[in-house]
């Protein structure tokens, strides 16, 4: 940001985060006022930091659901959905 002589307007970012629906980190955003020049000075506080938490989930391997398609000798095709608790391992079986 920079201020022309004699201009004291406030001055603005916009920070708009992606809502993906991807689960990650939260992210912190970091901003400092410096190097002032024209004998001015930065007021206090001249440091800001924002934290973003993601607001997203996993989705847990423990708990999930699985659609399967096959086809059975007699050349029927058949869907299956399955689902596992969370103390079952969360491996699909082989078919």
């Amino acid at each position: 940001m920079t201020w022309e002589d004699q201009d004291s307007e406030l001055k603005s970012i916009v920070v708009e985060p992606v809502d993906d629906r991807e689960a990650e980190p939260n992210k912190t955003l970091e901003l400092a006022l410096s190097s002032p020049q024209g004998g001015l000075t930065v007021a206090e506080p001249a440091h800001l930091r924002v934290d973003f938490q993601d607001d997203d989930t996993a989705v847990p391997l423990a708990s999930w659901r699985e659609i399967c398609w096959w086809s059975s000798p007699s050349r029927r095709s058949s869907i299956g959905i399955r689902s596992r608790a969370s103390s079952w391992p969360a491996t699909p079986a082989a078919r």
